[in-house]
């Protein structure tokens, strides 16, 4: 009998044992995270002066450029946060570039955009941008120094957090449009961006956790 109860009550600790494992390791739905975390990654953009279609073909003059980024992702924690980083460009097509981009094989670009983000059950983050935010400066070439590019997308991206909450492993998804704007918080111009890539963040200041 002792036997049996001492099977019984192993039988009855493994599944709250799991239960126990599972809780830690999947975040709780509406879960923030706080910190700055230093990312790195590479992208491809697709340019249409006169925007484009229901297909996302290209309207009017277009161009395409590889990219490589660096920066940092700080999140507030309150659902709101900061990107800056520098954007690295290099021409990918023969097609002459439209008038309003540099006329180059390379450029680099400062940038700082604002974000939302919510966290949900399985460590899934999604990111949408606070609109008005994206302002991108270009720092090289010299021809274009003291240039802006100001941006918008209706759009989200997502990302997924490590069990550890120190490495957040982020993708485009979805193709992200976004539009080009007259100035910063102004109206788009016609002219459209599709952005896609994958970036690797890595937590470097925890802000008081």
């Amino acid at each position: 009998m002792r036997g049996n109860i001492k099977k019984l009550s192993v039988l009855v600790g493994i599944p709250i044992i799991a239960l126990i494992i599972t809780a830690t390791m999947v975040p709780a739905e509406g879960k923030t995270i706080k910190g700055t975390y230093a990312f790195t990654g590479s992208a491809t953009i697709l340019y249409a002066a006169g925007g484009f279609d229901a297909n996302l073909s290209p309207v009017g003059d277009w161009t395409t450029a590889a990219q490589s980024w660096e920066g940092y992702y700080t999140f507030n924690g309150d659902g709101t946060g900061l990107i800056t980083g520098t954007v690295h460009d290099f021409a990918g097509t023969p097609v002459p570039a439209p008038a309003d981009l540099p006329p180059v094989g390379a450029d680099a670009i400062g940038h700082t955009e604002g974000f939302n983000y919510t966290v949900t059950n399985g460590g899934k983050i999604t990111f949408t941008l606070i609109h008005g935010s994206y302002i991108g400066a270009w720092i090289a070439p010299p021809s274009m120094v003291g240039q802006f590019i100001y941006c918008d997308t209706q759009g989200s991206w997502d990302g997924v957090i490590s069990q550890d909450g120190k490495t957040i492993v982020v993708t485009w998804g979805a193709p992200l449009v976004f539009d080009v704007l007259d100035s910063q918080h102004g109206k788009p111009i016609g002219a459209q961006l599709i952005w896609n890539g994958s970036f690797v963040l890595f937590k470097v200041q925890s802000q008081g956790q």
